[in-house]
């Protein structure tokens, strides 16, 4: 870390994110890609995954919507996040299916490519606003179409509501369950040695977890005092508050390369104040 000195706002507004230890909370394998957007910035990334991605209890819900699928009973496949389509990609091999033959829609052009490299599917469909909500906003009207909807165990339902609103029959099902995640760094101890700068919310799971570890694992939440917390969109800067946490940093676009774009602006933002060490 940088020595613990005072800058000019010339210096401060040239630092920005440099040398900050920065908590990234997403699971651990989706955790390298914050990792090298806050690398970018001369940030230290601190890895603290907060969930786990765990297959449904029992699966076959999930399977026989799948067999389903592939024999095309579906009109539509609507694809909320890259964890979903990591899991479906698992079931499919382990099926011996495919699923080529339905129109898919996905949050967010990373869902998208994932889902074309994954699941060979069409993307016809891709919501620029990172959220259920813009999701449906995307769609064309699916009065009469039948859409296969996967989610994790809980997700909100708003988008399945919607589409349901709109005339679509929807089958919603459960792909995933999140979990408390466990490894990573000392967290709770370096907030409450002073040497954590911010923290990152990818999900409002991610909140939740956040807070359970740093209990179970003797933290507390005074820590988090001085320490900037920052939600990736809307639906997490609202679990945060409903937590009691202050939410500093919120892009406009939901996507973490904007995220890490707007904490580097909050940083150099702040004038003649000391870095942690």
């Amino acid at each position: 870390m940088l020595p613990d000195t005072e800058f000019s706002e010339e210096a401060m507004e040239k630092i920005g994110l440099m040398g900050k230890r920065v908590v990234v909370t997403r699971a651990e394998h989706q955790a390298q890609e914050l990792a090298q957007l806050l690398r970018a910035k001369d940030a230290e990334p601190v890895l603290y995954p907060c969930i786990s991605i765990a297959p449904p209890d029992n699966p076959e819900a999930l399977d026989k919507a799948l067999q389903d699928a592939f024999q095309g009973e579906f009109d539509w496949l609507v694809l909320t996040s890259a964890n979903t389509v990591r899991v479906l990609s698992q079931r499919v091999e382990q099926l011996e299916i495919n699923l080529d033959n339905i129109k898919a829609a996905a949050i967010g052009p990373r869902t998208a490519i994932a889902a074309e490299k994954q699941l060979q599917v069409n993307v016809e469909v891709i919501a620029d606003s990172y959220i259920a909500e813009g999701l449906v906003e995307a769609l064309p009207k699916l009065a009469g179409n039948s859409v296969f909807l996967p989610q994790a165990s809980a997700a909100r339902t708003i988008l399945a509501e919607e589409l349901k609103a709109d005339g679509a029959t929807v089958t919603a099902v459960e792909a995933y369950t999140i979990e408390i995640g466990k490894g990573g760094a000392a967290v709770p101890t370096m907030l409450a040695d002073g040497h954590i700068d911010a923290v990152i919310f990818g999900s409002p799971s991610t909140v939740r977890y956040f807070l359970e570890r740093l209990k179970q694992e003797g933290g507390h939440r005074d820590g988090l005092k001085g320490v900037c917390l920052a939600a990736i969109g809307p639906v997490t800067a609202k679990a945060m508050k409903q937590a009691g946490l202050t939410v500093e940093v919120q892009p406009s676009r939901y996507t973490l390369f904007e995220l890490v774009a707007a904490l580097d602006a909050y940083f150099k933002s702040i004038t003649h104040q000391p870095v942690k060490e």
